[in-house]
C-alpha cells in the first residue's frame, strides 16, 4: 500500500527556543485581534476581515490609479469595491446602502447615483444630488430606529412617467409584459393603500398624500448608458426624453434601461435635479430579467419575473422619493430611508392596487407603526414595516 510521504515522518518537537517564538506571536496578535472583537459583535463574522482587505486593496488600487490625489470620501473607493462592500457584514440591511458626504451637491459622476443623499443640493442649473437605492440581497445600511426629518421637502403629491430606454425595447420578446406591466403599476398606485403607507410624513413643504397622477411612457430606442451609469447620464435622459409641459415640481421619472446589473451591488437608486430650470426627481433601473439577487420570488404568477422585480424596487424607489425628494427629507441615523428599513421583507403574499391589479412589494417604514408596535418585522426584528393591505 502507498501511503502519504508525511504520514511517514516522524513528528519533531519543538524547542524551547521555538515555542517561545511561537508564544510571543500569538500573545502579539491577541494584543491587536482582542480590542478589534472586543468593539463591536459585529466582528465576530469572518466577513469583517474579507471586507477590510478589499478596504486595503482598494485604496492601493485607488493610489495607482490617481497618484497622491486626496481621498476625501469612501465613495470615491465604489469602483473598486462594489456597491455593498462597508466594514462589516452585520452592518447591512438586507439590501441598500446609502454612503453620506459632506452637505452639499453631489459628483455627477459618482458611481450609483453619486452614493449619497446629496444632502442640501439644490437643482443649480444641470446638476442634480444623488441617491443610491435599491441592491440585491444581502447588501444595505444598517436599520435603525425611527426616520426624522431633515427639514426638506417631500412631495404631497406625484405626476410619474416612465422611460425605456436600449435598442433592446424594440423587441416584443424583451419588452413581454414589462411596459405594460408598469404602466398599469403607475396606474393603480395613486389612491392606493399601498401609498398611503407613507402619507404620514410632512416636510417643509407640506404633508405627502396618495394623490399620483401617471403621465404615461415614453419609449427610446437608442444605446442606453452602460456599466454604472452617472447620475449626470440618467438626468440627461430624463431632460431629452420628457415634454417641456410634462415637466412638474413634483414629477417623478422612472428611467429603465436594458442593461444588465452585472457585478453592481444594487438593483436601482433615485435622485434629483433640473430640467430647463425645473426641478424633477428621477429614478434609474437595470434590467432584472433573471436576475436573482433582485427577485422578489413572487410566486402568483401574474407577472413575468423580470416586471415582478421591476415593480418592487420601483415600489422601493418611488416611496422614497415621496419622503425624501431632495435628500433633506425623511432618513434615519444610518442615512436609511423608509424603503431601505423595510427592503425585502414582504408583509403579504400580494398587494391590491384600485385598479385590480396585484403585486408582490416589500413594506415601508412607518415611525407611527413602529411606535406603536403595529408594524411588521423588518429584517433587523424592528416592528416598523407596513405592507399596504
Amino acid at each position: 500500500m502507498v501511503r502519504n510521504s508525511l504520514s511517514l515522518r516522524r513528528a519533531r518537537a519543538f524547542t524551547m527556543i521555538e515555542l517561545a517564538v511561537t508564544l510571543a506571536l500569538i500573545a502579539a496578535l491577541a494584543a491587536v485581534l482582542f480590542p478589534v472583537i472586543a468593539s463591536g459583535k459585529s466582528m465576530r463574522d469572518r466577513g469583517c476581515l474579507s471586507n477590510h482587505h478589499q478596504l486595503v486593496r482598494a485604496v492601493s488600487m485607488y493610489v495607482e490609479d490617481f497618484g497622491d490625489g486626496e481621498l476625501t470620501n469612501k465613495v470615491q473607493l465604489d469602483p473598486y469595491i462594489g456597491a455593498n462592500l462597508v466594514d462589516c457584514p452585520n452592518n447591512f440591511s438586507p439590501a441598500f446602502k446609502h454612503t453620506q458626504k459632506k452637505d452639499g451637491c453631489g459628483d455627477d459622476d459618482a458611481r450609483h447615483g453619486d452614493e449619497d443623499h446629496g444632502r442640501g443640493c439644490g437643482g443649480d442649473g444641470e446638476n442634480g444630488g444623488g441617491h443610491n437605492g435599491a441592491g440585491p440581497s444581502g447588501g444595505g445600511a444598517a436599520s435603525t430606529a425611527n426616520m426624522t426629518s431633515h427639514g426638506g421637502s417631500v412631495l404631497t403629491s406625484t405626476a410619474t412617467a416612465a422611460i425605456f430606454w436600449g435598442k433592446s425595447w424594440a423587441s416584443t420578446s424583451y419588452v413581454a409584459d414589462k411596459v405594460s406591466g408598469l404602466d398599469l403599476w403607475y396606474a393603480g398606485f395613486g389612491g392606493s393603500r399601498y401609498a398611503a403607507t407613507c402619507n404620514e410624513y410632512k416636510g417643509s413643504n407640506g404633508q405627502v398624500t396618495s394623490t399620483s397622477t401617471y403621465l404615461g411612457h415614453y419609449i427610446d430606442t437608442s444605446a442606453a448608458a452602460t456599466g454604472q451609469p452617472s447620475t449626470a447620464a440618467i438626468q440627461a435622459e430624463v431632460c431629452k426624453m420628457i415634454p417641456a409641459a410634462k415637466l412638474y415640481t413634483n414629477g417623478y421619472y422612472a428611467v429603465y434601461t436594458d442593461t444588465p446589473r452585472g457585478t453592481a451591488g444594487f438593483c436601482a437608486w433615485h435622485s434629483w435635479g433640473t430640467c430647463s430650470g425645473i426641478p424633477v426627481q428621477f429614478a434609474f433601473f437595470f434590467s432584472l430579467d433573471g436576475d436573482a439577487g433582485c427577485n422578489p420570488s413572487d410566486a402568483s404568477g401574474l407577472h413575468s419575473q423580470g416586471l415582478a422585480a421591476l415593480a418592487n424596487v420601483t415600489a422601493h424607489e418611488l416611496c422614497e422619493a415621496r419622503t425624501d425628494a431632495r435628500g433633506s427629507g425623511w432618513y434615519d441615523s444610518a442615512g436609511a430611508e423608509n424603503g431601505d428599513k423595510c427592503a425585502w421583507t414582504y408583509g403579504s403574499p400580494l398587494v391590491s392596487f384600485p385598479n385590480g391589479t396585484q403585486w408582490k412589494l416589500q413594506g415601508e417604514w412607518s415611525n407611527s407603526a413602529y411606535s406603536a408596535g403595529t408594524g411588521y418585522k423588518n429584517s433587523a426584528g424592528l416592528k416598523g414595516c407596513l405592507s399596504g393591505l
